[in-house]
């Protein structure tokens, strides 16, 4: 076939081109087959090849072709004939997805981009690069065959692998698969190169003499290692599965510090043969190196150690297992010793004993083993690095026979505690600038729980260094100068019983991988003074007793205020600007005596997580403004006299108390907790501008002072026998189910109850103030006496009575459609104006004093019964009118005072 058109394959069958063909239009495979067996038979190398959804192109022989494909809607396939192989070395481009059938193999040697995915049948095989290109690929693979990678360089597939087929990776170039195909369930063959798993592969993993598997990220089967492992401290692989390392594997490992984040995490068995090669042990220093975590049981004839940095003896390094978990172990520069406890003499089973016994300087002494194999026991050597493992236990510090230096400690062991005479801290001889390091742990995720108490004190004059994940308790009054660094886990002074202290500075951290707890527990009725300067990117938390932080401290990872009493006198105590505070389990935070001058704390604050989890304000007398944000589940208490003023956005919802002095609500309280008021104490919304408000209920016992020049709404239900103060220009709208009892002022703006008010209290509105019951709707109403020297404006549809007595200088209004009635012996002498609804009294006297007069601008006066026969008031009818209803027939009403006015009667 020749000539400049192009050739369509349509319907259902098969067509197979055997020709020679030169027809430079191109080829749609557009339904059915279209079977060749050689790139000419698609005619001249210039015509490109389509092949749409649902059609199938068939290679029956050996081909190479450097057409470029296109890939239509739907799913084309391409079909391999058993024992064959076909090369496209231009990429596949398009929207469809490829499917690759047959026995044969099909290799893809370009830079594909078809946006569908890829699905290959069992038996088949792609193959992507061919040992001299790279080959690549977009998109999920659903492998039933094999999947290979061949290329010459670096790789990296983000897809999805699933499927029960093989995944090979060949050639001399790295395959790093950075997507989640945790649900592929077959075999994975590195039989030469590098696999990187930066994310998740399932299935089995075997890795062949010469290949090399490494990455961060999780294999979910058994693997087997032949080859080579990398990783690094805290960048390596996690097996949830076996792990077995052959006897001619190599480990290369990369270490940080001592007691860093582990290399290898196998949640499964782990056997144990091959060597170790160490490149780096980061800043260096003696101590544990965590290579593998294991949680299942080891075998295997061990590790051997390899190749070491340059500089380091290979007499220093030696490897280690415990129980669950395998360390390199660098003793260059120092000495380490291995504490036995009792154990004076080896056991010969090559196990660490630990617990209970006495640290001396004594030669004759023998609770002090070497490593690896603890078969030799002895006293301890001077300026050495102890380490103190296997069962815990009391270790008493015994200078009688000389004192005693250590160049640091590591605990990978809970419950050791150190006692006695004092123990001096010394450098090592390799870094004599570094502080000494007190380790607990071992880079282990269950660091956190190991504990370690050393109540002897500390001296010497190149400071000390914490590390690890576990927490370091001083109990001592330490001496020992150069200032304190955490570089891990928690460091925490006091236990609770006894304080604890330490000299000079101290640093929380030095980076965010590098960072931990200063925490402080001080013993009942003994209060501790923080005066060290606390700076570093960790934390500062404190568990119990009275602490008091007495300067400017910068640390910016927050503060944990979690029990017993912290007392501060400025702001920057509680660290860098910024930063947040949890304030839960029943801690205080205290405002000093020495409160600085601004009385200003803009720290936010984190409550607890339930709403029994208090956390309290005492303000111990002092003014203090608080503009951080409080959010969280749990409550607040503001205790002490004095003020504190509240100008965050604040969420937090587990309801407030004022037990004593002043809490003013500066901006909008969203949480919605109940907020409680003690006798004696003062809750204000406002400070007489536009903000300030406050969700959920109040229980009042004290005073609430509502202070705003705007309109604000209370929709919570107001109990107690507490008053409320209404100040400033604005509106106050109580919508709530109030039965408080205690008085309310209206000194200024107006007070609207749309809620019913049943307390009982009396109610007082000042000049120029207005008392308003309803907005015109069937709700709002008002129990017990009113004295009205401003506004009372009833504005009710519906029925509403006034039992209580109205009194005071200041009128009536009624408004809005509903009945009034007025059954008070009223005393009030300004006036009655009626402008809509019903005004029922049966006496004269409900209408206030005699000298006020009656006003009506539309609206009912009824006069009910008959024993109310006259009025002598003054009666002005205005534009809208009046109307006066006399209820009972019997009744001869007479007006004795003229009426007056432009509207009609």
């Amino acid at each position: 076939i020749s000539g400049t058109g192009s050739l369509t394959k349509n319907g259902a069958g098969t067509l197979t081109l055997s020709g020679v063909n030169s027809y430079t239009g191109g080829t749609t495979v557009s339904a059915g087959t279209l079977a060749v067996r050689a790139d000419n038979n698609l005619g001249d190398a210039s015509g490109g090849l389509a092949i749409n959804g649902g059609a199938t192109l068939q290679l029956t022989d050996n081909l190479t072709t450097a057409r470029g494909v296109t890939l239509g809607a739907g799913t084309a396939t391409i079909t391999i004939d058993g024992g064959k192989t076909a090369q496209f070395s231009n990429k596949l481009t398009g929207s469809g997805t490829l499917a690759v059938s047959g026995s044969g193999t099909l290799i893809l040697s370009a830079a594909n981009d078809y946006s569908g995915n890829t699905t290959i049948a069992s038996g088949s095989t792609l193959q992507l690069g061919d040992g001299s290109t790279d080959g690549r690929l977009a998109g999920n693979v659903a492998n039933a065959g094999t999947l290979t990678f061949h290329n010459k360089g670096g790789t990296t597939f983000a897809g999805e692998i699933s499927g029960t087929g093989s995944l090979v990776q060949n050639g001399a170039g790295a395959l790093t698969l950075s997507g989640d195909s945790q649900g592929f369930a077959g075999t994975t063959t590195v039989s030469s190169g590098s696999l990187l798993v930066s994310g998740k592969l399932g299935g089995t993993v075997t890795v062949n003499s010469g290949a090399t598997l490494d990455g961060s990220g999780e294999i979910g089967g058994n693997t087997t290692v032949n080859g080579t492992l990398e990783g690094a401290s805290g960048n390596g692989l996690t097996f949830k599965g076996d792990l077995k390392l052959g006897s001619g594997s190599i480990i290369n490992a990369s270490f940080d510090h001592p007691g860093g984040a582990r290399i290898f995490d196998v949640t499964g068995d782990i056997a144990l043969d091959g060597t170790v090669n160490v490149s780096s042990f980061g800043t260096g220093g003696p101590g544990l190196y965590h290579l593998f975590h294991y949680a299942g049981t080891s075998s295997g004839s061990g590790l051997t150690l390899g190749s070491l940095p340059g500089g380091v003896s290979v007499d220093k390094v030696y490897i280690n297992q415990q129980v669950n978990d395998i360390y390199v172990v660098n003793t260059t520069g120092a000495t380490l010793n291995y504490w036995n406890g009792t154990q004076s003499r080896p056991q010969g089973d090559g196990l660490l004993h630990g617990g209970n016994g006495t640290w001396t300087a004594a030669t004759g002494n023998f609770n002090w083993t070497n490593s690896p194999s603890y078969d030799l026991n002895g006293a301890w050597d001077n300026g050495a690095f102890a380490v103190f493992g296997g069962g815990k236990g009391l270790v008493t510090v015994d200078t009688s026979a000389g004192a005693i230096s250590a160049s640091g400690m590591q605990f990978i062991t809970t419950g050791y505690k150190l006692s006695g005479d004092k123990l001096t801290l010394v450098p090592t001889t390799s870094n004599p600038s570094a502080k000494p390091l007190i380790r607990v742990g071992s880079g282990s995720p269950g660091d956190s729980a190991l504990i370690a108490i050393i109540s002897t004190e500390l001296t010497g004059t190149h400071g000390l260094e914490k590390a690890d994940g576990g927490t370091l308790i001083l109990t001592g009054a330490n001496t020992y100068t150069g200032g304190t660094a955490i570089s891990g886990g928690t460091l925490q002074l006091g236990d609770g019983a006894t304080n604890g202290s330490v000299q000079g500075a101290i640093s929380t951290g030095a980076d965010a991988a590098h960072k931990g707890v200063l925490a402080i527990r001080a013993a009942a009725g003994t209060p501790a003074t923080i005066g060290n300067t606390i700076s570093g990117t960790g934390s500062v938390s404190v568990l119990g007793g009275t602490v008091t932080f007495s300067v400017a401290n910068s640390y910016t990872g927050g503060t944990t205020l979690a029990g017993g009493t912290t007392i501060v006198t400025a702001d920057a105590n509680l660290g860098a600007v910024g930063t947040n505070v949890a304030l839960n389990n029943g801690a205080t935070l205290r405002f000093g005596a020495n409160l600085d001058a601004t009385h200003s704390f803009t720290h936010a604050f984190q409550l607890g997580t339930v709403a029994s989890d208090v956390g309290t304000l005492d303000t111990d007398g002092h003014d203090v403004a608080m503009s951080g944000v409080i959010s969280g589940a749990g409550g607040l208490m503001k205790s002490g006299t004095g003020t504190v003023t509240l100008s965050g956005a604040n969420s937090y919802t587990g309801g407030t108390k004022v037990s004593a002095g002043t809490l003013v609500v500066a901006n909008d309280n969203t949480g919605g907790g109940t907020m409680t008021v003690d006798v004696g104490a003062l809750l204000q919304i406002g400070t007489g501008g536009t903000s300030g408000s406050l969700a959920g209920d109040i229980a009042n016992d004290g005073t609430l002072v509502v202070d705003r020049s705007d309109a604000i709404g209370l929709s919570g239900a107001i109990s107690g026998a507490g008053g409320l103060t209404k100040n400033g220009a604005g509106t106050l709208t109580l919508s709530g189910a109030n039965s408080y009892t205690g008085a309310t002022t209206v000194s200024a703006g107006i007070l609207t109850l749309t809620g019913d008010n049943t307390g009982g209290g009396t109610t007082t509105v000042d000049a120029r103030a207005e008392l308003h019951i309803g907005t015109g709707g069937a709700s709002g109403s008002l129990a017990g006496n009113i004295v009205n020297d401003g506004a009372l404006v009833v504005d009710r549809s519906g029925v509403i009575g006034l039992s209580g007595v109205i009194s005071g200088t200041g009128g009536l209004m009624k408004s809005g459609t509903g009945t009034v009635t007025l059954s008070g012996v009223n005393t009030y002498t300004g006036g009655t104006t009626l402008t809509a609804g019903t005004l029922a009294a049966a006496s004269d006297n409900n209408l206030g004093g005699a000298s006020g007069g009656l006003t009506f601008n539309g609206g009912t006066l009824q006069v009910m019964g008959t024993s109310w026969t006259s009025t002598n008031r003054a009666v002005s009818l205005q534009a809208g009118g009046g109307t006066f209803d006399i209820e009972d027939a019997a009744n001869n009403f007479a007006v004795t005072q003229g009426v007056a006015g432009a509207g009609g009667l």
